[in-house]
């Protein structure tokens, strides 16, 4: 068990410390902005004062512009965001790794593309893109593919990530003389990027930079730690990393328990010999020095195997992560001060299990320890009166219980431990799956979502209902905002919707529908962790909103009425998106080609395909979850193998006297299972309550920005749960009755008769 401890720390730990060391290395290496200023078009000579500004050590910068683009005439366009790079040279903030091919040559329009976005679309060097600028369809070629630290996880916003985003959206980067004129905008940039003074924070960089070039220049400043890409990676980093300081903690507390169980029936069975060395002049402190060393011989040499094989298996957990980010190279470290950290923590935790039962050996007298033990008194109970025509194997198994209530504890607590351990990773995944159907298959009835390229009236949205394979059509409005909470800049995503909309169906926290009204705002449930409740105000777009309920929608989302939104965005009577839901039989491709040619369609959402998404961006979840499953089980069949084991040691002379006395080893297997099922059912659902529990902690700690994770177990889970536990238990008997049947009698007839 302290094997599997110290192999889940390693592993875990590794992993994570392996992610997040490479991310803070790329970031350095690659010059991470810590601040950017979204800033209305203006030259660069307008923006000389920032050399001087308070707290800014270097700037840069930007044209940065979303365009439609197609990888070919077949597909649906995609929107790119398209980032200048010096017209000639690198940048010298948010710099590129070049993974494939090399820089745009100066003077051309060709493009480097962000490297999940090019894998996701299967685009590679040297391929055409049609861009959609504001001039015209311009074709250009890819030069290369390269890594951003912007865009380590590939997120448009906190709310719109990888994979899901990237079938409709992705950044690329192009010449800025090139990006300049293929959309008018002939000497403007429209963000400036910024590292700090290395004294400096991120915010006083940006209060310099506002003090200089003037607050009515700048439209948002955003730090670091809300950069999107940034806040995604790093609920997902954080969420490993306290499964790497819990779970061990977990565990080893189960190793502890155990420890103190099976070491204090190897007092009692040890009684004998106790007594023996004690009268032959041992004193007690040797006694206690012998069990104590108990603690250090396991904790060492469980330390060292599960060092080396949590070593090994961090490897994958490392690979498996590095699969899903955009980075090229995730070194595996090998962390020493991990094993040393596992066998300090085995040390205290199978130490100061041992402490008592070594403390009891030592204390024993020789004439009590030598003296059998008191048998217990014979008199029938009021379980063996309610089955008095049982079998002789059935009533034997039951008398044992009852005549050692203690032991029967001790194996009920046991084998509760044991499935705890498998119902935790069961809640999680559960959890998991709950969360995808309630917060996003539920919420979501369109087919599609148009993406337009710029607003369009709701009248001709209207008319998208007319095209053949449209069911209905609703218009929508997505915009981003902030808000200030306690300090605190937080991010929001804003939905606006028909109060009676039937695309887009919220549910309110207590299972009812919820509707947008003029009244204020639906929020996500990702806020309550801001202490924000119904009826509290907040200021958006200048305005005191009132928050009128909350959603099991996911994500940073608001949701207010289209006629808010309208507002708030300026698009009277518009709207830039559009939810589509398709008749049964649809041609899905006939439909977009036709709303494509009467709106400015500039990437379109296949809602099931997202969704599928979702379930894929979770499974970077399922492998920690699975790794903890798999421990789990491990870990669980040890206690209950030590458990059962040991219950059958204690009772070997009491076995070897029926054997002598002709009963067949066959009834006497009868008689373990018998006892081995009667302890593990209660233990069983025992454990059932404790993994729900315990399993409830570990679903708060993957609950982040992204989404509310609510403790959810399937029936079936349980049933499972339970039957795996009987079914270790029956398989765990198995080394027990095989000691049975080879039981040496006459060397257990000298030991009763000594």
């Amino acid at each position: 068990m302290i094997v599997l401890g110290v192999a889940t720390l390693t592993s875990i730990y590794c992993a994570y410390a392996n992610i997040q060391e490479s991310v803070n290395q790329t970031y350095t290496d690659l010059s991470f902005h810590d601040a950017l200023l979204e800033i209305r078009p203006t030259t660069p000579a307008n923006l000389t004062a920032l050399d001087e500004a308070q707290d800014v050590s270097k700037w840069e910068a930007r044209l940065v512009i979303d365009l439609p683009a197609a990888f070919n005439s077949n597909e649906p366009p995609v929107m790119a965001r398209v980032i200048s790079m010096p017209s000639s040279g690198e940048p010298t903030i948010d710099k590129l790794r070049y993974l494939k091919g090399q820089a745009p040559s100066v003077g051309t329009s060709d493009v480097i593309l962000e490297t999940g976005f090019a894998n996701h679309h299967n685009v590679s060097v040297g391929d055409t893109i049609h861009l959609t600028t504001p001039l015209g369809v311009k074709d250009v070629h890819v030069a290369g593919v390269a890594l951003s630290p912007e865009y380590i996880w590939p997120a448009k916003t906190v709310q719109e990530h990888m994979p899901d985003v990237l079938r409709r959206w992705g950044a690329m980067w192009m010449r800025e003389d090139a990006l300049q004129n293929a959309t008018g905008l002939l000497g403007e940039v429209n963000q400036v990027t910024i590292i700090a003074s290395p004294e400096a924070t991120a915010d006083g960089a940006i209060r310099g930079a506002t003090a200089d070039i003037g607050s009515d220049k700048i439209l948002r400043s955003e730090t670091r730690e809300l950069q999107a890409s940034n806040v995604v990676l790093g609920l997902l980093v954080n969420a490993v990393s306290q499964m790497a300081y819990m779970l061990p903690l977990l565990f080893m507390s189960i190793v502890g328990l155990s420890t103190y169980v099976l070491l204090n029936r190897l007092v009692q069975q040890q009684r004998a010999n106790i007594g023996l060395l004690r009268a032959l002049g041992y004193p007690p402190s040797t006694i206690l020095v012998h069990y104590l060393s108990y603690a250090p011989l396991l904790a060492g040499l469980g330390a060292l195997i599960g060092f080396v094989g949590g070593y090994l298996i961090s490897f994958e957990v490392t690979n498996v992560f590095g699969s899903y980010v955009s980075l090229d190279d995730i070194p595996v470290k090998l962390r020493l001060d991990l094993f040393v950290i596992g066998i300090l923590l085995s040390l205290a935790f199978a130490g100061a299990a041992s402490i008592i039962p070594a403390a009891s050996a030592s204390r024993l007298r020789p004439s009590e320890a030598m003296r059998p033990p008191v048998p217990p008194r014979v008199r029938r109970s009021f379980v063996e009166r309610l089955i008095p025509r049982a079998s002789h194997d059935l009533r034997l198994g039951v008398r044992n219980i009852l005549r050692n209530p203690r032991r029967s504890v001790f194996t009920i607590i046991g084998i509760a431990l044991a499935v705890s351990v498998l119902v935790v990773p069961l809640v999680v995944i559960d959890s998991l799956n709950n969360v995808t159907e309630v917060a996003v298959v539920r919420v979501q009835q369109a087919d599609e979502i148009l993406i337009l390229r710029s607003p369009v009236n709701t009248s001709e949205i209207g008319q998208v209902a007319s095209v053949q394979g449209v069911s209905k059509a609703e218009a929508l409005i997505q915009i981003q905002a902030s808000f200030d909470r306690g300090g605190k800049q937080r991010e929001i995503t804003v939905m606006g919707l028909e109060p009676s909309s039937e695309l887009l169906q919220l549910t309110g926290v207590n299972g009812g529908r919820v509707r947008t009204s003029e009244d204020g705002i639906i929020l996500s449930r990702v806020f309550e962790r801001d202490g924000i409740k119904v009826g509290d105000s907040l200021t958006l777009f200048e305005q005191n909103v009132k928050v009128i309920a909350f959603t099991e929608a996911s994500g940073t989302s608001g949701f207010v009425s289209l006629a808010t939104a309208q507002r708030w965005a300026h698009m009277t009577d518009a709207a830039n998106q559009v939810m589509v839901k398709l008749d049964a039989d649809a041609d899905k491709n006939y439909v977009n080609q036709m709303i494509s040619g009467t709106l400015p369609v500039a990437a379109i959402l296949d809602v099931e395909q997202a969704i599928q998404d979702t379930r894929d961006m979770l499974r970077l979840y399922y492998v920690m979850v699975y790794l903890i499953l798999a421990f789990g089980v491990a870990i669980g069949a040890a206690i209950i193998l030590d458990t059962v084991s040991i219950n059958v040691l204690e009772e070997s002379r009491d076995f070897a006297t029926l054997r002598m006395l002709g009963i067949p080893v066959i009834s006497l297997a009868k008689q373990v299972t018998v006892e081995t099922m009667a302890l593990t059912v209660p233990g069983a659902f025992l454990g059932l309550v404790l993994g729900i529990i315990l399993g409830g902690y570990f679903t708060s700690i993957f609950s982040s920005d992204l989404f509310v994770l609510d403790v959810y177990l399937r029936p079936i889970s349980l049933i499972i749960a339970f039957v795996v536990g009987l079914l270790v238990a029956l398989a765990a008997e198995m080394p027990s009755i095989r000691y049975i049947n080879r039981l040496d009698l006459a060397k257990m007839v000298r030991e009763r008769l000594g």
